[in-house]
């Protein structure tokens, strides 16, 4: 259960802290263990706490826990309590980071994916749009190792744009592949959107 591998995670943590110190690679390493175990639970505050903790460390640390990976984190779980304005700070910061870094493409599809459900939920459909248009630009990448995330990202865009009224006259097609098949998404101007939709198809991000 839970509360037997959160105290295994606490130990562990203490241990560190008494022979290393708190500015070692290993607190950051048994931190990090602790940070997951809360955010993959749905411990929320937990893992909002503990993760500012871990970008102190990691800020002064150079280990093998990217400091990135602490905003990326940061940005989910501020994001799964609705904390939008917290959520975007921290998910645009890991892009940028991962950007300058060169990090691997997989790990930019949850801060993005963060980013346009907050764009979304904003009525900010030119924001989103970009957004969803580089998520689905970096999954195509990916699809043949990933597919299931590559399905999970095509379905999200037809929720988003199936949400919409938009009439003939209004639409500039783009015409994607998915799995052999043509996905047709129609947007260039915007009406009110039915939001239970896009609430609906696009939130939730992906595990930690």
């Amino acid at each position: 259960g839970f509360e037997p591998r959160k105290q295994a995670a606490l130990d562990a943590l203490d241990f560190v802290r008494d022979e290393q110190g708190e500015n070692s690679e290993e607190y950051a390493n048994a931190l990090s263990s602790l940070v997951e175990l809360f955010a993959n639970s749905a411990h929320w505050k937990e893992a909002e706490e503990k993760t500012r903790e871990l970008i102190k460390v990691t800020e002064k640390v150079k280990g093998q826990w990217p400091l990135a990976d602490s905003y990326r984190i940061l940005g989910y779980v501020c994001f799964m309590q609705n904390k939008l304005d917290e959520a975007e700070k921290a998910s645009l910061k890991t892009v940028s980071m991962m950007d300058a870094d060169n990090l691997q493409t997989g790990s930019k599809i949850q801060p993005l994916r963060v980013l346009g459900d907050i764009y979304s939920q904003r009525d900010d459909l030119d924001a989103a749009l970009k957004t969803y248009e580089r998520l689905y630009g970096l999954t195509e990448g990916i699809k043949e190792n990933h597919p299931g995330i590559y399905q999970d990202v095509a379905a999200s865009w037809l929720t988003f744009t199936s949400a919409w009224a938009i009439t003939p006259k209004q639409r500039n097609t783009i015409v994607w592949d998915w799995n052999g098949g043509a996905v047709i998404v129609r947007m260039i101007q915007y009406t009110q959107p039915n939001l239970s939709m896009v609430s609906a198809g696009i939130g939730g991000a992906a595990e930690i």
